[in-house]
């Protein structure tokens, strides 16, 4: 290596990223940035550098801080309304910061706070958020209009998170939804280009997108300026584009955009999202593909354009569920420029069997499978059971990358949607948490753990997970449950509150922890209406 000096003059930001399960001691991104090489370390700062340079410097202990959790938006549409209403439901959780959390919704209209008293290791849950700050908080929100807006947690010395759930609630008290966890706003802070594909605009589906400004520095925030561009993936062709201008902590959504360009009918659209903004700040983005028929929503968030070359989806189904079949869609879009290559591989969590291609996608196109195990099925049909599920891994050759999402659907068409998660980061991160389980008369929860892939020089090494659940107090419920994987390989708990640990209600989180080897791992819940059978996916974060 030859040793090279730049000089440079830039101005500084201050930004709180906290990494508790290594005391600070190991900084990574979690949010796909492109990989940043470490220059030199000494004396307890790090300096890493992409186009612009980090120093990384830990507080001095005891020093206070605070980080930020943001959603990007919390809704109230049309509460008196018994079928075309919209709720949002919000579990906080406290990792290990003081009990004096603070939420904080900011609409169009203006800001409002909400100091909650809640211990570390606790969680509390708002079943209808907004309506809480009214109850709790004291603020002047319009009652029977429309308030939308992000939700901001700050934990002093210490972290959290936020999981919601956006769902229509039916006279008969069955509800359907879509569900969503925070981001940590100063991971955002130098994401650029991000994406997102699977948007449809036909007959039986319509997609909003959105875009929330999550500022991400400390001090002051600047308007986010940001343009959305339209792609048909079958094509590569640019059918539109709009620009936004979203100020600081809010939130604008596009309703229906693809019905305004002329030709942009199907199911296959993507869409590439770029800030023009003078000033860094954090953004989130997302779509919610929502059925014609019922109204229910999935929503897809947003990823990086410039991610890795590998990518991991936790579960594609075709299988039978309790009183329903689960039935999911892939989309896979080329984001990298140029024409690539992706070697894709299914394995089957009934058999273990593995199934693979070769997909060869030209400049900005992608492919949509409708039944994704089908597809592989189709492929090598002793391979994979008439009822199967399983992870799906896509390896690009040569550098090239893309994104990947799937809508699974009940059999009355309600479902949910998440995107592919990079295996290569996900193995420096040894403990996950998921909130939000819950099981009564109205709802169940199913816990999946997934080996990502192998990602070392071993390519059948295996891994072992914990799975520890807690009440909303903190307190550990049952036996942790532990379980041992194979590259590629899925194990879920069904029903895993009433069937697993003997308990039940609302507020429970789990922490899911790599306790043997060193390769990657997700994990999931998916919370199901029993009434609706619509089910909502929440991530491990």
């Amino acid at each position: 290596m030859t040793p090279v000096r730049t000089d440079t003059t830039a101005s500084s930001s201050v930004r709180t990223v906290y990494a508790p399960g290594d005391g600070g001691r190991s900084l990574f991104t979690t949010s796909g940035e492109t990989y940043r090489s470490v220059l030199w370390s000494g004396g307890g700062n790090t300096l890493v550098a992409t186009g612009a340079v980090e120093l990384w410097e830990p507080l001095v202990a005891g020093a206070p801080f605070v980080t930020r959790q943001v959603l990007p938006v919390s809704v109230e549409v049309r509460p008196d309304d018994p079928t075309r209403n919209f709720f949002t439901e919000v579990t906080v959780a406290n990792l290990d910061a003081d009990p004096n959390v603070v939420l904080t919704l900011t609409t169009a209209n203006g800001t409002y706070t909400l100091p909650i008293d809640l211990s570390a290791g606790a969680t509390r849950v708002f079943p209808n958020v907004v309506q809480a700050f009214r109850d709790l908080g004291g603020a002047a929100l319009p009652r029977g209009e429309t308030v939308a807006g992000t939700l901001e947690a700050a934990f002093r010395n210490g972290s959290g998170s936020l999981s919601a759930r956006v769902f229509t609630r039916f006279p008969d008290a069955s509800t359907t939804g879509l569900g969503f966890t925070s981001l940590d706003a100063s991971r955002e802070v130098r994401v650029f280009r991000k994406a997102l594909n699977g948007l449809k605009n036909t007959s039986a589906f319509r997609t909003n997108v959105a875009v929330a400004n999550l500022c991400g520095l400390e001090g002051g925030c600047s308007t986010l300026d940001i343009s959305a561009d339209f792609f048909d993936d079958t094509t590569g062709v640019r059918v539109g584009g709009a620009a936004l201008q979203v100020p600081p902590g809010q939130w604008r959504q596009l309703d229906v955009p693809l019905k305004g360009f002329p030709g942009a009918v199907g199911e296959t659209f993507s869409v590439l999202f770029i800030p023009f903004s003078v000033d860094a700040t954090a953004y989130d983005a997302y779509a919610t593909v929502i059925s014609e028929a019922n109204q229910d929503a999935a929503f897809v968030r947003a990823l990086p354009a410039d991610r890795a070359s590998n990518l991991t989806l936790p579960v594609i189904t075709d299988a039978g569920g309790i009183g329903t079949r689960f039935t999911s869609e892939c989309a896979l879009t080329n984001t990298t420029g140029g024409p690539a290559v992706a070697d894709v591989t299914f394995t089957s969590s009934k058999s273990g069997n593995t199934v693979s291609e070769t997909l060869s996608l030209g400049t900005g196109l992608g492919v949509l499978w409708p039944n994704a195990v089908d597809h592989f099925r189709s492929i090598s049909p002793g391979a994979v059971a008439a009822d199967d599920f399983g992870p799906v891994r896509i390896a690009f050759r040569d550098y090239a990358g893309g994104f990947a999402s799937v809508r699974t659907t009940a059999t009355n068409g309600t479902g949910l949607g998440f995107t592919a998660i990079d295996p290569f980061v996900e193995r420096a991160r040894r403990t996950k948490r998921i909130v939000g389980l819950v099981q009564n008369d109205r709802f169940r929860t199913n816990l999946a753990v997934v080996h990502a892939g192998a990602t070392g020089s071993d390519p059948a090494a295996k891994i072992t997970v914990r799975a520890t659940v807690r009440d909303g107090s903190g307190r550990v419920v049952g036996t942790p449950l532990e379980k041992t994987l194979g590259p590629g390989q899925l194990h879920q708990w069904t029903k895993v509150l009433s069937d697993f640990l003997g308990t039940t209600g609302e507020g429970f989180t789990a922490t899911i922890e790599r306790t043997d080897g060193f390769e990657p791992f997700d994990a999931y819940v998916t919370v199901i209406d029993n009434a609706s059978t619509d089910p909502v996916f929440v991530r491990a974060e």
